[in-house]
């Protein structure tokens, strides 16, 4: 145990309240008396540790008539020490203290303590605390810290507002709904809408159009990433002007598609070169009323706003209500998953290469998502291989939760054996950004391809997805026993990875 003397030591110094966070078990004691005894330096410390329950039921137990020195404390005439204690006062979450800080939120003087209290007020989340919050002006201050400020408010008064919960009951009529699935496999996305009885129109790029009064069905595409309901098109970038289009219809929509009781929380995103906060602020502040609320830690629906080329914008909602099954067996991924939904168009463009009934090999597995979507495509027989056993053990908890059949084997693909040969070889290989170098990669894609004529049978294919497309041609150029049939590209995450279709050359 600590001394308190040692405890002011240890805080002295740089970083101090992280120091002894890291020995919080030896020195929350002696900081808790030299905080009864009115000692603001210990406040850093204390506020933080408190987030432990441990330490704060500690201090709310036996605080007792001392409370008094922690008001005295949050109207000291030091900045920093009034700032930690709203801290540690938010931190301890006794609603009785929530007329101490409205207090010390009135008379505060320097702006940097005001998010503080502001912030502390809404972890309490007393009537009393959000009228406080509702009707408090924010001071002539610079603008950083008048941004702070807003930023606090509307932080505190939605983590304060009581939002409901809704279930979706299906669209009231019909509507034009946005489909999106990969960047450039539009064309995979469309074809399974046509298999599933749509009429895709405006096929292009990563999006096709359908009107329809059945977005469940459209739940059931696999290639589909995300469907949006537009609200306006062709509208000036500007927040006013959004506001105004989106309020037309946006209120409308979430009640005439959900039952449910409460505030419909709802969320902003916003696509465009503009300062989003503010941007997101000026526009929530004209459509918030009686039914829906922005709140970022619990919202049903997004407004989503995409700028143009034009420099104007158009205005969808994205719905999260609607039930999405599609990838349950997903319970787990590793750095670098690819989407299940690029996995399905992917395969849906290489399908005159896929074999019903196939033998197919991953030889980069991962947590085995390409695998996956390939049984769902087409009946296959899937083996995945992978030298993490990490992943390995990912992929099979995601195989049992999806009921899959994929054979999963820890093993460097360099060493990966096969008893039989396959049909097929699919893989997402390492991009060389989040998960492993370009160096790494010249190694392990000439293995790679080496390998292919001994796992693939002579019509075999192998379907690659990588980043690496430079590096790729050159090594399948170079290497007499393969030949490139096919090419496209796509996009992920704002990178521009490829698709390669190779096959043994007789």
């Amino acid at each position: 145990m600590m001394t308190k003397q040692q405890v002011l030591e240890i805080i002295a110094t740089d970083n101090g309240a992280e120091k002894l966070l890291k020995q919080a078990d030896e020195a929350f004691s002696p900081a808790f008396e030299l905080l009864c005894e009115g000692n603001g330096s210990v406040l850093g410390f204390m506020a933080r540790a408190v987030k432990k329950k441990q330490y704060r039921d500690f201090v709310n137990e036996n605080i007792g008539q001392t409370r008094e020195i922690l008001y005295d404390l949050l109207n000291s005439d030091k900045p920093k020490v009034r700032k930690n204690m709203a801290r540690l006062l938010g931190a301890l979450g006794v609603h009785e203290d929530d007329s101490a800080l409205i207090n010390a939120l009135e008379c505060e003087t320097q702006a940097f303590v005001i998010p503080s209290i502001i912030l502390a007020l809404g972890a309490l989340s007393t009537i009393r605390a959000y009228h406080a919050l509702k009707s408090y002006d924010i001071p002539e201050c610079e603008q950083k810290h008048k941004k702070e400020i807003e930023s606090a408010l509307e932080t505190a008064i939605s983590s304060m507002t009581q939002v409901g919960v809704h279930t979706f009951k299906g669209l009231d009529r019909e509507y034009e709904v946005v489909v999106r699935g990969a960047d450039y496999l539009a064309q995979s996305v469309a074809e399974e809408l046509k298999e599933l009885g749509y009429k895709p129109y405006g096929v292009f790029f990563d999006t096709c159009h359908v009107t329809t009064n059945n977005l469940e069905g459209i739940y059931t595409a696999r290639t589909m990433r995300e469907t949006l309901l537009p609200l306006a098109i062709d509208v000036p970038f500007k927040p006013e002007d959004i506001a105004r289009a989106a309020k037309k219809h946006f209120s409308r929509i979430l009640k005439a598609v959900h039952t449910g009781e409460g505030l419909f929380g709802y969320r902003i995103e916003i696509k465009g070169e503009c300062d989003r906060g503010t941007f997101a602020k000026t526009i929530a502040k004209s459509l918030n009323d009686g039914f829906i609320v922005n709140n970022t830690s619990s919202y049903e629906a997004e407004l989503r706003v995409e700028q143009q080329e034009n420099g104007n914008a158009n205005v969808f909602v994205r719905l999260i209500t609607v039930p999405d099954e599609r990838f349950s067996y997903r319970k787990g991924t590793v750095p670098a998953s690819m989407l299940p939904s690029t996995a399905a168009a992917i395969l849906r463009y290489a399908k005159q290469y896929l074999k019903e009934d196939g033998r197919v090999l991953d030889p980069c597995c991962g947590s085995g998502t390409f695998l996956f979507e390939r049984e769902k495509f087409m009946k296959c027989h899937a083996v995945g291989c992978d030298i993490s056993d990490k992943a390995i053990a990912i992929a099979r908890e995601n195989a049992l939760c999806g009921k899959s059949k994929a054979k999963f084997v820890a093993n460097d693909l360099s060493r990966f054996v096969a008893d039989r040969k396959f049909d097929e070889v699919i893989s997402n290989l390492p991009f060389g950004n989040r998960v492993g170098t370009h160096k790494d990669n010249e190694k392990l894609y000439e293995t790679l391809l080496n390998k292919l004529p001994e796992w693939l049978t002579d019509n075999g294919v192998a379907i690659l997805y990588t980043m690496e497309f430079t590096l790729l041609k050159r090594l399948v150029r170079e290497n007499k026993r393969l030949k490139l049939v096919s090419q496209a590209k796509t996009g992920a995450g704002g990178l521009m990875p490829g698709i390669f279709i190779i096959k043994i050359n007789a």
